[in-house]
């Protein structure tokens, strides 16, 4: 028995471990009001953030668009980023999100990698399942009182 949960101990955490978000690298392309946005919403607090924030900015700067609809993509950057943006987007207010759209999180789930989705899909999965849990603790105030 003890070999079993040992075996199974070992196996859910080299699974947990495989799935870094650091060590995933993609490309993203966004309209440049979009990653404007993005820029003005993010507040790097360490080096790490730093270089891929000048990186975002930099980007579009040698892109130059001329207006806020040009698509400009950027290249390499760390899932955790990108993960960090789609939670960005979705925490927003509903007057907020409505202005924003639907591109940057439409873009963010076409992404192709395994890894990313899978914490998206949890993501998401964990906010339904907050609606339904406050939804059944409000049905039960109401209707047991």
């Amino acid at each position: 028995m003890k070999q079993i949960l040992l075996f199974l101990f070992i196996a859910i955490t080299t699974k947990c471990y495989s799935q870094n978000l650091d060590t995933v690298s993609v490309n993203l392309t966004l309209k440049s009001g979009d990653w404007a946005y993005i820029a003005g919403s993010i507040q790097p607090t360490d080096s790490f953030m730093m270089v891929y924030y000048r990186r975002i900015r930099d980007t579009i700067r040698l892109a130059n668009p001329s207006n806020y609809t040009t698509n400009v993509r950027v290249n390499a950057l760390p899932g955790s980023l990108v993960y960090n943006i789609y939670r960005l987007v979705k925490n927003q207010p509903e007057t907020v999100y409505t202005q924003i759209g639907t591109n940057i999180s439409t873009q963010i789930k076409a992404i192709t990698n395994t890894t990313l989705q899978n914490f998206i899909t949890a993501y998401d999965n964990a906010a339904i399942d907050e609606y339904i849990y406050r939804r059944t603790l409000g049905k039960h105030i109401v209707m047991d009182n």
